[in-house]
C-alpha cells in the first residue's frame, strides 16, 4: 500500500521529517510540475506529452544544454517542453537547479521564480500547520499528475482550507483572498 493510500482517519500519517517545499514528496511518491503547465484540460494529454518529452530528452539529444535550447515554449497540451519523466521515478525538470547541483539549465519561457498559493502559504506556516497539509495530501490519494494539477488549480490549498479549525481557515481565507470575514 503506498503511503498515500492509508485510511483518512488514521492518526499521524506523516512519519518523515517535515520539508521546507511540497514541490517533491517522494514519501508519498509525489512530484508537482504545477509552475510548468498553463491551462491543463485533462490529466491524460499532460500524460502523454510528458512520455513525449522524455522520450525527446533521453534519445535525441546528447547533453542537457542540448536539450534546454529545444524546451522553449509550451505544448499544445498546456505543459512544458522540458517535463519529463525523470530517472528517480519523478516528475520534472532535468534542467532544473536541484537535478544539476544548483546550477539553473532553463531558458526561455520558464517560470523560474513562480510559486503556486499552496507553497506560498506552505513556506509561512509552522511546523504544526505543515505537519496537517502534508497529512491533508496523504489522505487525498493523488498521484503526480493530479497533485500537480491540485496545486496549480488552487483545488489542494481551498479543500486544506475547508477542512482546517475555523479559526486558521479564516485567517487563512483572509491572507489568500484578501478579504477578512469581519469586514
Amino acid at each position: 500500500m503506498c503511503p498515500n493510500e492509508i485510511e483518512p482517519e488514521a492518526p499521524g500519517l506523516w512519519k518523515w521529517d517535515i520539508p521546507d517545499a511540497i514541490c517533491q514528496l517522494p514519501q508519498l511518491h509525489l512530484s508537482c510540475f504545477g509552475c510548468c503547465g498553463y491551462d491543463w484540460a485533462t490529466i491524460e494529454p499532460v500524460k502523454k506529452q510528458i512520455v513525449m518529452n522524455t522520450f525527446y530528452y533521453t534519445k535525441l539529444y546528447s547533453s542537457k544544454e542540448a536539450f534546454a535550447d529545444s524546451t522553449i515554449g509550451i505544448t499544445d497540451v498546456g505543459v512544458c517542453k522540458g517535463v519529463v519523466n525523470l530517472e528517480d521515478g519523478s516528475v520534472g525538470c532535468p534542467l532544473h537547479p536541484k537535478q544539476n547541483d544548483g546550477k539553473d539549465l532553463r531558458t526561455g519561457d520558464c517560470l523560474r521564480n513562480y510559486e503556486c498559493n499552496a507553497l506560498r502559504h506552505y513556506k509561512k506556516w509552522p511546523r504544526d500547520r505543515r505537519l496537517q497539509f502534508l497529512e491533508h495530501v496523504a489522505r487525498g490519494n493523488f498521484d503526480t499528475y493530479s497533485y500537480s494539477m491540485a496545486n496549480a488549480n488552487n483545488t489542494l490549498i481551498i479543500s486544506f482550507l475547508e477542512t482546517s479549525p475555523p479559526s486558521f481557515a479564516s485567517r487563512l481565507k483572509e491572507v489568500f483572498t484578501g478579504n477578512s470575514d469581519g469586514q
